[in-house]
């Protein structure tokens, strides 16, 4: 089990009006490990329903392709080949360095021009590039999370469901349903199942997601329930003014801020607030109701000390990649939230990439 510090102060005791934007969180805490498929994880083996086939994803995304070169790319190519030799000379011109380890110009000068041969020198048909398409086979999807409902008590799931599981296609989308338009990434597929009713378990197939920014690397989880509150932006002004008067009270240098060890928890969380780097999203439900964080899914789990988890503050300075980022994802700058219909979470999903 991990345990969140207590927060460096009682903000909503504090600033009235607050308490009434607090939501429940839970922070899922992932470590590297191996779940069982009933179990409640990261990237793990599902349960699943027996003879459901595994998910493939047939949508557009960015996939590398082949296609005959146009006179452009062949302009692009010369001027590429020319600019090589132009550097080509300027490093043969170059006196020799006394004592220096690097290669020497003159070498790094004939390497240049071999290169520049040989490049003016192959056939030039066609061009390698990537581009939006439908890739020629469907692409297995790759779990990103299974949780149950008695782990993310806070969280609504549909009548007669107590298992949420949420898979993705790992690639780079442009045209998602719930995607917004301005946002690239992942596709996912959510699923509201009776666990009672699984008696199978799936794993992804064999070279499922090729795409390694965004396949997870299983871990198992802690779940904590803990307060959260929203980022900063997301608050009214009167409300802003409020936190920000409040905190020039407690003078020049408190240790600590609002937005960043008192809102929007960070790492792996499932309900809350979403931290919004670029100001917030809208996020309503096309039957008009409001959406709710469903899940956060972020690049690692760092945020600052004060939201260390406290059996991990004796080497969280020296904990590595593994320690501080163990889901491996970086298919996002920030984050990706996914939202769920408020009145109706069997609604389709909406999804932000941040």
């Amino acid at each position: 089990m991990f345990t969140t510090p207590d927060r460096p102060a009682d903000v909503a005791a504090s600033v009235p009006g607050l308490a009434a934007y607090a939501r429940t969180a839970t922070r899922l805490h992932p470590r590297p490990g191996t779940p069982r498929p009933q179990d409640s994880s990261v990237a793990g083996p599902m349960l699943w329903p027996s003879g459901e086939p595994w998910p493939r994803c047939q949508l557009p995304h960015m996939v590398e392709i082949e296609r005959p070169a146009t006179a452009e790319d062949l302009e692009l190519f010369r001027r590429g080949d020319e600019e090589v030799a132009r550097l080509a000379d300027r490093l043969s011109a170059l006196p020799p360095e006394p004592g220096s380890r690097g290669m020497p110009a003159a070498t790094a000068a004939q390497l240049l021009r071999m290169l520049a041969s040989a490049s003016a020198n192959r056939p030039r048909t066609t061009v390698r590039t990537s581009a939006m398409a439908v890739p020629p086979k469907p692409v297995p999807m790759v779990p990103v999370v299974q949780l149950r409902a008695a782990d993310i008590p806070h969280a609504r799931f549909p009548e007669g469901t107590d298992l949420l599981q949420i898979l993705w296609c790992p690639h780079w989308h442009n045209a998602v349903p719930g995607m917004d338009e301005h946002h690239r990434g992942p596709a996912p597929m959510v699923c509201w199942r009776d666990s009672t009713k699984l008696t199978h378990h799936a794993t992804p197939p064999d070279g499922a997601g090729t795409d390694g920014r965004s396949v997870l690397s299983t871990c198992v989880i802690s779940p904590e329930q803990i307060t959260d509150y929203p980022d900063t932006e997301a608050l009214p002004d009167p409300l802003q003014e409020r936190l920000e008067d409040w905190h020039d009270s407690l003078g020049p240098d408190p240790g600590f801020d609002y937005r960043n060890d008192l809102a929007a928890a960070p790492g792996l969380k499932a309900g809350g607030w979403p931290y919004w780097p670029h100001g917030p999203r809208p996020v309503g439900c096309a039957c008009g109701a409001d959406r709710d964080l469903l899940l956060s899914i972020p690049n690692g789990e760092r945020g600052t000390p004060s939201w260390t988890p406290l059996e991990d503050q004796t080497r969280a300075v020296e904990g590595g990649e593994e320690f501080h980022h163990p889901t491996g994802f970086h298919g996002a700058r920030d984050a990706v939230h996914i939202f769920s219909c408020r009145q109706d979470p069997a609604h389709p999903v909406q999804i932000y990439v941040e």
